[in-house]
């Protein structure tokens, strides 16, 4: 039974991930004008759809190893079906479409590649990471009513704060992304890029360090209250700052080159 639930955990968390991801990067790319297969490939954006692909795959499959204890490597396959299963989909619908509609760019198929082979291969390795973590700290991972160290009811609240930190870091890592290929030089580039990469990195350190006070605080004698306060100051004060910081990036590379103000700061 616990073999099945890590599975489903697994692939909740999968899925969790590439949705937020996936909004954040409608957000930030929401300007333009993707239509048709571009939808699901997001458009000129494959490389970022891959990777998003490839970590949400390895986030699963951490999580049903981490879950279950044993099988990992099989467990992380099996909690990567739902992104392979998209791609044949995809690709059995062009199929039946007609053959004119497989002449998608190369960055296309390198998604299929990434979602059918990439994604399931980091979501196997990451299973058996995710084993290894587990039994080798059963004191924080191996105790009842705690999937992942975190209790059950920590899990009713928990998905609304991470949805929205996710979704942050994706539209971050994308303005990073696009940033880099303007006019680079001078030092307001430098400064306005450098801070809009430290404030993306530092939400996704408050991320972490929420995740990581949840699962250990019960065990390290830690208050109720005082665990609450530190996963507050994790995931909403620390995250505040990182935007705060990528904001002044962003008003730094506006004076220099312009951006236009549709950016939301």
């Amino acid at each position: 039974m616990r073999l099945i639930g890590s599975v489903v955990f697994g692939v909740g968390v999968g899925i969790f991930c590439f949705m937020a991801a996936s909004l954040g990067v409608e957000f930030a790319l929401r300007q333009e004008d993707i239509t048709g297969w571009g939808l699901l490939f997001w458009g000129d954006h494959w490389l970022m759809r891959s990777v998003v692909g490839i970590v949400s795959a390895a986030l699963g499959g951490f999580a049903a190893g981490l879950g279950a204890g044993k099988a990992g490597i099989w467990l992380g396959l099996l909690s990567s079906i739902p992104s392979p299963t998209l791609g044949l989909v995809a690709l059995a619908a062009a199929i039946r479409v007609g053959a004119d509609s497989l002449y998608w760019p190369a960055g296309w198929w390198a998604v299929l590649v990434a979602v059918l082979f990439l994604g399931p291969a980091s979501a196997a390795i990451s299973g058996n990471f995710g084993e290894k973590v587990r039994n080798g700290n059963p004191r924080y991972y191996g105790r009842p009513w705690r999937p992942a160290g975190i209790h059950v009811l920590n899990w009713l609240w928990i998905w609304i704060p991470y949805y929205f930190l996710i979704m942050d870091m994706a539209v971050g890592s994308i303005w990073c992304a696009t940033l880099w290929y303007t006019d680079r030089s001078g030092v307001l580039w430098a400064m306005g890029e450098s801070l809009v990469f430290l404030g993306t990195i530092t939400v996704g350190y408050g991320a972490y360090e929420g995740l990581r006070i949840l699962t250990t605080a019960s065990i390290d004698g830690q208050t109720a209250p005082k665990a609450a306060r530190r996963v507050a100051v994790s995931v909403v004060a620390i995250p505040a700052a990182g935007m705060l910081v990528r904001a002044l990036g962003l008003l730094v590379l506006q004076a220099k080159q312009g951006l236009p103000w549709w950016i939301p700061l």
